[in-house]
């Protein structure tokens, strides 16, 4: 099947979570036999080949802006689509997934992933926001196939729109356990389990003014190492650095590939303070790496770390709550016998359920599906 990805920022992933499933997602594809190609912009993708982990890269030209960077993108690639012989076009986000009428007009397979309700995000303007709503109804209701990364997604969007939505998680790899090398050059992080760590974006739907206020109140020896950066406007950003203690805080900016996975491999333990999320990747890999977990209850995170039928994987708090993040950030740090529990039976549920090989496969009969639909015919 030739298929082509449309949405993301581009791959090699350097931050972001689409961008993360989008390159892992593809290249699980291509080992399926699959011929992918990836759209990326040229303000994100400093990758000069033509092909990563085998995936075609085709760059095309965005208006470098917050609110016109994506919509000027998707439209330049749904256009050029058109003309590259694609079996099927793959939208990924709400936002791209409103301009996805133009390759199922033109007779193609299409398919769209949500990975978040985006218009819920802070950081939109009114305009964007109504964008963005018109764009979730365009993807739920345009699209041969809709998929959505969380069981909440799929029940929310079902129950508004009236239209099937398939499940398929975000996912990780293996994890790649590492000494510290590179962070105790650049970050003085020479000692294993000397921090508690949280990754993302920094936007204030990702809750970090909270966390670094609870953690202000914890008596502990463990630092704080937020791993990100923001986009367009850093004022969210400085505003975070105004608030840090320098003695116990460390703010690194975006960090990726082996960087990254040493943040992971040495850290004691992992926060998700989010408002809001899709299915965090961060919060996925940590469980993978074994660390013990603290996340805010919101559903997309009570998804992955309360299964049903089991025990709870991970510690949750009350969301937008700082009283009751500090208060389990104390037990997260005073309790290590039960933490180191939690995070081995955490690692083993996620390996079992969220890699990306059983995703590939998943998507794959999706695909399957809009191409019977396209057609008239039954999936095999």
């Amino acid at each position: 099947m030739k298929i082509g990805m449309i949405g993301q920022k581009g791959i090699p992933s350097v931050w972001g979570g689409v961008e993360t499933h989008v390159e892992n997602l593809a290249a699980a594809l291509v080992r399926r036999g699959h011929d992918v190609t990836v759209y990326c912009r040229p303000n994100y993708t400093v990758y000069r080949a033509a092909a990563y982990r085998r995936v075609h890269l085709l760059k095309k030209w965005s208006y470098d802006s917050k609110n016109l960077d994506t919509i000027t993108h998707t439209l330049h690639c749904s256009l050029d689509a058109l003309f590259r012989g694609f079996d099927l076009v793959h939208y990924h986000g709400i936002g791209p997934a409103g301009l996805s009428w133009l390759p199922r007009l033109a007779g193609r397979a299409t398919v769209a992933t949500v990975h978040a309700l985006d218009w819920r995000w802070a950081k939109w303007g009114r305009i964007a926001k109504r964008y963005l709503r018109w764009g979730e109804w365009v993807a739920v209701r345009v699209p041969h196939e809709t998929i959505a990364v969380s069981q909440g997604l799929v029940e929310d969007l079902q129950r508004r729109h009236g239209r099937v939505v398939h499940r398929i998680p975000n996912g990780v790899d293996p994890p790649q356990r590492l000494p510290p090398d590179l962070i105790a050059q650049r970050f003085g992080l020479d000692r294993p389990q000397s921090y508690v760590l949280c990754v993302g974006r920094l936007i204030p739907d990702r809750g970090y003014h909270m966390l670094i206020e609870a953690f202000k109140r914890v008596e502990t020896d463990l630092r704080l190492v937020i791993v990100g950066g923001a986009s367009y406007e850093d004022h969210y950003e400085r505003e975070l650095r105004g608030m840090l203690d320098p003695r116990r805080m460390i703010m690194t900016g975006y960090q990726s590939g082996r960087i990254l996975q040493e943040f992971y491999s040495n850290a004691y333990a992992f926060v998700n303070a989010s408002l809001i999320e899709g299915m965090s990747i961060a919060l996925l890999e940590a469980l993978s790496y074994g660390l013990p977990v603290l996340a805010s209850d919101i559903p997309e995170n009570r998804e992955v770390v309360q299964p049903p039928g089991e025990p709870p994987v991970a510690w949750t708090f009350r969301s937008g709550d700082v009283a009751d993040l500090r208060v389990m950030l104390e037990q997260l740090v005073r309790d290590r016998a039960k933490a180191r529990a939690l995070g081995e039976r955490a690692a083993q549920h996620v390996l079992a359920h969220y890699t990306w090989p059983h995703i590939a496969e998943q998507t794959e009969a999706v695909y399957r599906a809009a191409l019977a639909r396209r057609t008239g015919r039954r999936a095999a």
